[in-house]
């Protein structure tokens, strides 16, 4: 399908950073070099000290800076930015992930040839193995696809317009996941293509690498997953035996690691699902069975 530049869509970028200077510099001179010029940026700054904010102001004068005064964490960032943005379709990036040189384009054709794919999420390629060059062969079929990552996805503007933006549940949380059912309660569905992928850079260091591994981490993703099932899955016997799987995992890990950290975690959800009753997004048993949960809390 021939893009008519005319009636092309405008596509937003949004990420968030947080003392990557250098990182985040490439990751916007890649985005200006794509293949796809019809495109907005905007970034939000968790208060970095670094000098990003500079940079980004002088040597990206185009893109949309928004700046905290204290670092509130990639996800409330992400919505930030998210929610300040005015293109039909939106793509969540890391700033250390940009996309292939034409998967923007064909994340456009596929939007524009499909009305009823509400997600794509892109394919994740180690930053090693980045070639200018590549061109693989065009996929128009693709797989259906409900997992995803934060550094590489596009959906459809109306899907967070209708049901809100990312949930806030704490720093380790299935995020993502919650645009991926909130795409499937409005009939649309989630597709990956072989062609639409990002380059990301794995980094074992830095502040992200150490919460990923820290007890807070472990904390936030398990109460974060009792918070999704709550919002999302229909309340029924399938719902109260994956809480007492849930429950049976804490145990364990109490048992074998010593620690109170999950179990606290498990009734601190329980306590704060009453939150979200009024709030609920419902899916149908067959929805909900293609969203199933990880119990390990952060999706690995």
């Amino acid at each position: 399908m021939k893009l008519n530049p005319e009636q092309s869509p405008l596509v937003s970028f949004f990420l968030a950073t947080f003392n990557r200077k250098e990182v985040v510099k490439e990751t916007l001179d890649m985005l200006y070099g794509q293949n796809y010029k019809k495109f907005e940026i905007v970034v939000v700054d968790n208060n970095s000290n670094d000098g990003t904010p500079e940079m980004i102001q002088n040597c990206f004068p185009r893109v949309k800076l928004i700046k905290l005064y204290r670092n509130y964490g990639a996800i409330i960032a992400r919505n930030i930015a998210c929610n300040n943005t005015i293109g039909e379709i939106v793509v969540s990036i890391d700033d250390d992930s940009f996309p292939g040189i034409n998967s923007i384009v064909r994340t456009v054709e596929i939007f524009k040839e499909n009305p009823k794919i509400g997600l794509i999420p892109f394919k994740v390629i180690d930053y090693k193995k980045y070639t200018k060059t590549q061109k693989p062969v065009i996929d128009n079929i693709g797989v259906v696809q409900n997992y995803w990552s934060g550094c590489g996805g596009a959906y459809r503007r109306d899907i967070f317009e209708k049901l809100g933006l990312w949930d806030e549940w704490g720093r380790e949380a299935p995020f993502e996941f919650s645009v991926s059912a909130k795409s499937l309660a409005l009939g649309y569905i989630n597709k990956s293509f072989t062609d639409i992928y990002v380059y990301h850079h794995w980094s074992s260091v830095g502040e992200a690498a150490e919460y990923r591994t820290s007890n807070l981490a472990d904390y936030s993703g398990c109460r974060s997953t009792i918070l999704f099932q709550f919002k999302y899955f229909p309340i029924n016997s399938t719902l109260y035996l994956d809480l007492l799987h849930q429950l049976w995992i804490c145990i364990i890990d109490l048992y074998m690691n010593n620690r109170l950290t999950l179990i606290k975690a498990y009734f601190s959800g329980l306590f704060l699902a009453f939150n979200i009753v009024n709030h609920r997004i419902s899916l149908s048993e067959n929805l909900a069975k293609q969203l199933k949960i990880s119990f390990n809390f952060k999706g690995r």
